[in-house]
């Protein structure tokens, strides 16, 4: 007996026959509809039914294009991964840290490993270490500067800044007078590179002297600094000027001593590098009845010192062994990475200290991942060395 079977278009008609051995079960079988084979073997049965090699071909196209189609990604795929990149920023933050002795002498020679560094209360890696002395520091203080306006090759050297906070109250006056041959022996020990100018603050901001490198002429200007109060022109320069880029009418109007050292600040952002400034005063800040309030400007004064990159360094003229004043000088030198000082009585050592602290420095880069904007408190301690760390309190990214 024969039955007609449809295989579909892929393979056509065909006989097959069926022998029945069994004429009761015939009838079953005939009446019963043969199913086609399930579509993905359609292209298998044709290829038995071809020569062999011709077979042999066709079936390894369709093995191909079949493994072919599950390894390539879809379209869903190529966005989910678009969709959930990641990035991180990576940057190298340069710290301005000294490290000194009982004595305020620089140690040198320390190595990365040296330094343990916190930024926003995160532990950073120390990447390198520079450090930067007193000879011929200026070149390579200035190499990595981020601030605009580079100094001339002839204009090497560290900047100083001598900053007067005058009065005419006797006992500040007083410790002005006595500390005279003291500043004087402070200007002898800077580098012949090193730059120094002087301003004074009484009823406001003046300019004493430009930048200049002869300590005769800071001498001079500086034994007169606490007691003469008119107007004295500071005098040509060939090197960096401070008048160049000081702001004389601001300078004029400033009636605190936080507004004459944001007007320095500001001009002092137009040189590179680390600077210096050495506060002669007597205080910062308001004495009321809660205490000693900081004045409302010295948020914006602190500010421009920093985005200057000057290191204040404040020695207290009072003779006094302590003053609530001397919280203000306290506070803007623990900001700014400087230290705070009592020349009195010991007004030598004091002094011999600071011209030790100042002659040189370490610049610390460590490694900051997805750092935000804001400002980030830094701190920094020494691994297998003893001594102080004078350095920036915080970091403003």
């Amino acid at each position: 007996m024969e039955a007609l079977t449809d295989r579909g278009p892929a393979s056509g008609r065909f006989r097959e026959t069926l022998r029945l051995h069994d004429s009761k079960k015939a009838p079953q079988i005939l009446g019963r509809r043969l199913r086609p084979p399930p579509a993905p073997l359609e292209p298998l049965l044709y290829c038995l039914e071809m020569p062999s090699r011709r077979s042999l071909s066709v079936l390894l196209l369709v093995l191909v294009c079949a493994a072919w189609s599950a390894a390539a990604p879809r379209q869903e795929d190529l966005a989910d991964s678009r969709r959930f990149s990641e990035r991180i920023d990576v940057r190298l933050l340069p710290l301005v840290v000294r490290v000194v002795d009982s004595a305020g002498k620089p140690i040198p020679g320390l190595q990365p490993r040296h330094f343990r560094v916190q930024v926003g209360g995160r532990r950073v890696s120390v990447d390198s270490v520079d450090w930067i002395s007193q000879q011929g520091s200026g070149a390579q203080a200035s190499a990595r500067s981020p601030t605009s306006g580079p100094l001339p090759t002839d204009h090497s050297g560290k900047l100083v800044v001598l900053f007067y906070q005058t009065s005419l109250e006797r006992t500040r006056l007083k410790g002005q007078v006595l500390l005279r041959p003291r500043v004087k022996a402070l200007i002898d020990s800077l580098d012949p590179q090193d730059w120094a100018s002087v301003v004074a603050f009484d009823t406001h901001l003046r300019l004493l002297q430009d930048f200049c490198r002869d300590p005769e002429t800071l001498s001079r200007v500086t034994s007169r600094a606490a007691v003469r109060l008119q107007e004295e022109a500071p005098g040509r320069v060939s090197g960096p000027s401070l008048a160049r880029h000081l702001d004389l009418a601001a300078a004029r109007q400033a009636a605190t001593p936080e507004q004459a050292l944001e007007v320095v600040g500001r001009a002092l952002q137009h040189f590179p590098g680390e600077k210096v400034l050495v506060f002669l005063g007597w205080g910062l800040g308001q004495y009321g009845s809660e205490g000693v309030r900081l004045a409302d400007d010295y948020g914006s004064a602190l500010k421009a010192l920093l985005d200057a990159r000057v290191t204040v360094f404040a020695l207290d003229i009072t003779e006094a062994g302590y003053h609530s004043l001397e919280y203000g000088l306290r506070q803007l030198a623990r900001s700014t990475g400087g230290s705070y000082e009592k020349p009195f009585p010991l007004s030598g050592f004091a002094v011999e200290r600071l011209a030790n602290t100042i002659s040189g420095y370490y610049t610390v880069y460590v490694v900051v991942k997805d750092l935000p904007s804001g400002r980030h408190r830094v701190k920094i301690e020494l691994n297998g060395v003893r001594g102080a760390v004078l350095s920036r309190s915080r970091f403003v990214g």
